[in-house]
């Protein structure tokens, strides 16, 4: 739960930054210090915090990968739905929002770079995975 929260907090501050950043690009005003600094100081916290978790989530994958009865115990067919289940889920999300983008950019509603969309697709479809995976798991956590 750590690890996706995390990931919400770098991400959205990530997004809000690249924001700014191509708004200034696209003829916007440039961002002020003052929209800044509090954007970097909750981008660093959350990208420090979602590594420490990144890190720890890959410890512990090896550490299964090491013992065969543990592996063969979390390599179960309800796992694997649930995973492909969260999967679909994130592909789906992330074609309703590139047509979504797509449609905000072309109604100019949304003047943007092509990298500031793919970020924001990229986030939307890691986000969905990462808490549909949470939800359909929720089951064995209770």
């Amino acid at each position: 739960m750590v690890y996706t929260a995390s990931f919400f907090v770098w991400g959205g501050a990530l997004t809000a930054l690249m924001a700014m950043i191509t708004n200034q690009e696209g003829g916007g005003a440039a961002p002020t210090a003052t929209a800044i600094i509090p954007t970097v100081a909750i981008l660093i916290p959350g990208w420090l915090l979602w590594t420490v978790q990144l890190a720890r989530y890959a410890s512990l994958s090896f550490r299964i990968n090491r013992d065969p009865e543990l592996r063969a115990a979390l390599n179960d067919e309800r796992r694997k739905l649930i995973t492909a289940r969260a999967m679909s889920f994130g592909f789906w999300a992330v074609i309703i929002a590139a047509g979504a983008y797509f449609l905000a950019y072309t109604q100019e509603i949304l003047v943007v770079s092509a990298a500031a969309l793919a970020i924001g697709a990229i986030w939307v479809g890691v986000s969905v995975v990462l808490s549909a995976f949470l939800w359909f798991d929720r089951d064995e956590a209770e």
